[in-house]
């Protein structure tokens, strides 16, 4: 896995020059025995390829509807927790350096200042 703030060309080359050269040589095999030698079996009907686009993009969008949700309500989790966490902290400070109010008890001396 590659982490950094910028992807440079060099670095693509070098994860995926294997890829793009076979992709590369498919596509050359194809066009070429589909155009000059004009072996036309090897071609494919739109129809199949549109529905095959359509219900990939359905499933996708599915997909990625639910994972939204996932993250949005983890969001939610996170966000409830920091809340509550903070509301504790402020309850703790209150509890440790509140003043009691009650007779018979004065308030404490302010700390020397060095």
């Amino acid at each position: 896995m590659y982490i950094r703030e910028n992807l440079r060309l060099h670095i693509i080359w070098k994860l995926g020059w294997k890829s793009v050269t076979i992709f590369t040589v498919y596509s050359l095999l194809v066009c070429l025995v589909y155009g000059p030698l004009n072996f036309h079996s090897v071609a494919i009907p739109w129809q199949p390829v549109a529905t095959l686009g359509t219900a990939v993009a359905f499933y996708i969008g599915f997909k990625n509807n639910g994972s939204y949700d996932r993250f949005w309500e983890g969001r939610q989790l996170w966000g409830g927790i920091v809340n509550s966490s903070r509301t504790t902290a402020v309850q703790i400070l209150e509890f440790i350096t509140s003043v009691v109010d009650a007779p018979g008890l004065d308030m404490p001396p302010p700390p020397p200042r060095s």
